[in-house]
């Protein structure tokens, strides 16, 4: 078993609840097949699909992924999070992160710093981007640090 070091009883009561739930969660959902991907529109992507997360079943307690899609000559909404790492599975566009614009492509990774205004652009007009996005979504909520801020819809969002 790993040895933790704590600091405080504040340390040790939060990393004992912490485990708690977690070892809690041991019988929860472990796989989730391709066939089995629920799309759903998204403010920020034409669509995406959660592939490990609380809301389907999982007892993950830090990350959280998705795949995101782009539609062809598409844009996400400008929003903002807690940090977020993406890997572009095919495409090729760029992201606004802050003030500064970033091309990517298929195969290049992202990193989004915490609550930091960001967009993301699709430059091809034929095909959508696919993107897998790993966010703190499940530990940020049990840390009670959970932010988030649409700031713009993605124009082809309609509920």
């Amino acid at each position: 078993m790993t040895e933790f070091n704590y600091d405080s009883e504040k340390d040790r009561d939060f990393s004992h609840k912490y485990r708690e739930e977690v070892l809690s969660e041991r019988r929860r959902k472990i796989l989730t097949k391709q066939k089995d991907l629920r799309w759903e529109k998204s403010r920020q992507a034409g669509r995406r699909a959660w592939l490990i997360d609380r809301s389907i079943g999982f007892g993950n307690a830090v990350i959280s992924t998705f795949i995101g899609e782009i539609s062809a000559g598409g844009q996400s909404g400008k929003h903002e999070h807690n940090e977020a790492c993406i890997y572009i599975l095919n495409g090729k566009g760029y992201s606004i992160i802050g003030d500064n614009r970033y091309d990517w492509e298929e195969g290049d990774s992202i990193y989004i710093p915490p609550n930091t205004d960001h967009q993301h652009f699709n430059l091809d007009k034929e095909n959508p981007v696919r993107y897998l996005a790993a966010i703190p979504e499940a530990l940020s909520q049990y840390l009670g640090i959970h932010h988030y801020k649409q700031k713009e819809t993605n124009p082809s969002y309609s509920k």
